[in-house]
């Protein structure tokens, strides 16, 4: 694990709401073992203080003027492959939850959680942990377990499947 007896984790902050970023970077610091290394409203103003002190974790809100939370994950993942990312959205439909994770975050909260399990959350993150939101986790298991779309499950092409079939018959 990461975690080492009075370890702090260094997190990063990018929400647009600024009472919302304020009491977030209050929560946070008053925790111990965290230290709040950047806060930021925009993904352009994180962008431009990059690397932000070292930081170890990026929370980010997904739903930001400008830039998305996703284009900052997929700018600063390559950069930082070792930072972890947490998404802290109110954003739950599929294509920005394959995005945001597909981009290189590991772990996504719903925004409405209580603040102790926001804190869990980014312990567990910085111990090698993944964690989800339950609706969350539940999306992504069942995305797992759903039969995928035609254009997943036809890995051949038309012409290759008459080509096999044809072979199947006995032809050349």
């Amino acid at each position: 694990t990461r975690l080492k007896p009075h370890a702090t984790m260094k997190i990063c902050l990018i929400e647009d709401n600024k009472p919302l970023l304020d009491n977030l970077r209050l929560l946070l610091e008053g925790e111990p073992g965290v230290s709040v290394t950047g806060a930021f409203t925009t993904a352009e103003k994180a962008l431009q203080a990059l690397p932000w002190d070292d930081a170890e974790i990026l929370l980010s809100d997904i739903d930001l003027p400008g830039l998305s939370g996703v284009d900052v994950i997929r700018r600063v993942h390559p950069k930082l492959p070792n930072l972890l990312i947490m998404v802290y959205t109110i954003s739950e439909d599929r294509e920005t939850v394959f995005a945001a994770l597909k981009a290189g975050a590991m772990g996504y909260l719903l925004k409405g959680c209580p603040p102790r399990e926001l804190v869990e959350a980014l312990r567990s993150l910085y111990q090698g942990g993944a964690p989800m939101s339950p609706k969350i986790a539940r999306r992504v298991i069942r995305e797992f377990q759903a039969p995928g779309d035609a254009k997943e499950e036809e890995l051949l092409s038309e012409r290759e499947k008459e080509i096999l079939s044809g072979i199947a018959l006995g032809r050349s």
